[in-house]
């Protein structure tokens, strides 16, 4: 388990992150920004006032605590983080989209034709680790987690823009990264 933990919430971030490109094709930014707040502002909303207090309901019974109503985010905490990391990168996937033959991605898919090379996006998680030293569990609802959660998210959006070139590179490295994945969770 603890190898998953070290990797499902990240992957969550990368491939909303992709998503969110993608969804930005179809659309301008002030659709893609309505679109997003339909699908993600308001379950959040919801869940903020009407689910996640009946969990605490629930759980307050259960261990004969105070009952009251609270509202929270509780477990949807990451839908508050992806509206954020949206916010955040909304020039991107716009840019993306509008030059897509950019010098940066042009760049960065010459990069990739060595696969190797995409473990360079791991390079500005592993310095802000090394730098904020959190804890082994430090889950994503603190500083270290969204600015983990955003650089996921960003390259997300990066990856999916590169197209075949990004999915070419992931198949050549399935097995070492399997392996490399697997140890550095210890």
């Amino acid at each position: 388990m603890a190898m998953l933990n070290v990797w499902r919430i990240p992957l969550l971030f990368m491939i909303s992150g992709m998503g969110a490109r993608y969804a930005m094709e179809r659309r301008d930014w002030k659709q893609f920004l309505a679109d997003r707040g339909l699908r993600i502002a308001v379950p959040f909303v919801f869940g903020f006032f009407f689910i996640c207090p009946i969990t605490d309901y629930v759980l307050s019974s259960y261990y004969s605590l105070d009952i009251g109503y609270h509202p929270n985010a509780g477990h949807l905490w990451f839908l508050m983080n992806i509206l954020c990391y949206i916010a955040y990168t909304i020039g991107i996937p716009w840019t993306l989209k509008t030059y897509p033959d950019n010098v940066v991605l042009r760049f960065i898919s010459g990069l990739i034709r060595r696969p190797w090379m995409i473990y360079v996006g791991a390079i500005p998680l592993m310095l802000e680790a090394w730098l904020m030293n959190p804890q082994y569990f430090a889950n994503f609802p603190t500083p270290h987690g969204h600015f983990a959660g955003a650089t996921c998210f960003a390259a997300g959006i990066l990856f999916a823009s590169l197209g075949y070139n990004f999915w070419k590179a992931v198949h050549r490295l399935r097995w070492c990264s399997a392996v490399v994945a697997s140890g550095s969770s210890r």
